[in-house]
């Protein structure tokens, strides 16, 4: 609870720019078609439509009540059991920026703008994203809220270390290899499929690469007084 008096300046900052892009779909109401296209498949085609109202209301509604289920739920915690204040900050940032992105490119299209460069600035996102959270993930001690939360992390203190800081140069190599990719997909023009494919070979070994880690980790050490049940 701390944590979150702490940041709730920030708090209240983040909810009102997640809920932001509502109060933009007021203002542009009448210049929106009555169905805006709110899922796009791999190649930025729409295939899926959502009422104005949901479109303007309902997509700004989730994301706000995500956001403030990450804001609480992660800034919970005694003093042992807790994430570093920064990466909490970073944290808070995510959705805001996942909500202005997603209405921004449904407001476009609902208007006719072209937003087939939109899936290149979203690659940067994340991209800068990876790199910016694997400057924080090591300093991210045990809990239940974030991180890498398997049963060889979760019954040493040094596992979780090692597999964390491993983690993190997975983590920052995969952030500028995303940004080396989005930037030669979109000097090449390669197929949006062929890009959202790689990426998810990415995320894949990602995901995978620190479990091995662990479990390595784990078969080495499995007998040290710092395992417990």
């Amino acid at each position: 609870m701390k944590k979150i008096k702490e940041n709730l300046n920030i708090i209240i900052i983040t909810s009102i720019l997640t809920a932001m892009p509502a109060l933009v779909g007021v203002l542009i109401w009448n210049r929106l078609p009555d169905r805006l296209a709110t899922h796009f498949n791999f190649q930025g085609v729409a295939d899926g439509w959502s009422s104005k109202a949901f479109a303007v209301f309902g997509l700004s509604g989730i994301l706000l009540a995500l956001h403030l289920v990450c804001a609480f739920s992660t800034g919970l915690g005694n003093e042992t059991n807790k994430i570093p204040n920064k990466l909490y900050r970073i944290i808070l940032w995510i959705v805001p920026a996942a909500s202005i992105y997603v209405s921004a490119i449904v407001y476009a299209n609902g208007l006719g703008y072209n937003i087939t460069g939109s899936l290149f600035l979203l690659q940067m996102f994340i991209g800068l994203l990876f790199i910016v959270l694997g400057n924080y993930v090591p300093k991210a001690r045990q809990n239940n809220m974030f991180g890498i939360r398997i049963p060889t992390t979760m019954k040493s203190a040094k596992n979780w270390h090692h597999t964390h800081r491993f983690a993190a140069y997975v983590m920052v190599i995969a952030g500028f290899l995303i940004i080396i990719g989005a930037l030669t997909g979109f000097l090449l023009k390669f197929k949006t499929s062929t890009i959202c494919f790689i990426y998810a070979a990415f995320l894949f070994l990602y995901i995978l690469i620190p479990i091995m880690y662990s479990y390595i980790y784990y078969l080495k050490h499995k007998d040290d007084e710092d395992y417990y049940s």
